[in-house]
């Protein structure tokens, strides 16, 4: 098929080689989304997807590193069994109102493993947690979270040598920087980070 324009109404019309009228004509636009996929650089839709579940859900950052992993940070209001994710990959937690997500998908877009980082304000389920950007070291093996939480039971990591604030006293609006796995997600670092009012 190919496609002609024209500039002066704003119309597009489509030609087709023959086909059989009586089944569906469906115009693929950009590279097919199954294997074998395309390369990044290589224009038109190469793979697109809802992500999230029944609420308030938002992707707020998105890397990928050179094997064509995709990490994407953001947040959640939705239950966390209805998150997108992997049994037994997922570090579930008491939440608040909103939580931080991190998600793996593979170079292929395979749900690779997801993980919760939130708190919930001592027991009152009012607290939220947002990632709000993610970066890779891939060299390491390592991925990193940062974002911001009013919870004062936020989950903290202390790692032997490095940056830790562990504090509760979160009355205000708090960083945090978090390292996970870059293979399973699981976490090896999370730190408060600032006084407050941290965005």
């Amino acid at each position: 098929a190919n496609y002609v324009v024209d500039n002066a109404t704003g119309m597009l019309s489509f030609t087709t080689g023959a086909f059989d009228h009586a089944l569906p004509l469906v115009l693929v636009i950009g590279p097919q989304a199954m294997e074998p996929c395309c390369t990044y650089d290589t224009a038109g839709l190469c793979w697109s997807t809802f992500f999230g579940a029944e609420l308030y859900d938002f992707p707020k950052d998105v890397k990928a590193d050179a094997a064509g992993n995709i990490f994407v940070a953001g947040r959640s209001t939705s239950a966390w069994a209805n998150f997108p994710h992997l049994s037994g990959v997922l570090t579930p937690q008491s939440i608040g109102t909103s939580v931080a997500t991190l998600t793996r998908f593979n170079a292929a877009h395979v749900l690779i493993w997801t993980n919760y980082q939130g708190g919930n304000n001592l027991g009152n389920g009012n607290s939220e947690s947002s990632g709000a950007s993610v970066a890779v070291d891939a060299a390491n093996n390592r991925v990193y979270l940062a974002g911001n939480t009013d919870a004062q039971d936020f989950l903290t990591w202390p790692l032997a040598g490095a940056y830790n604030d562990q504090s509760s006293n979160n009355t205000l609006s708090k960083g945090f920087v978090c390292r996970y796995s870059n293979t399973d997600g699981a976490i090896q670092w999370s730190t408060y980070i600032g006084a407050g009012n941290v965005w």
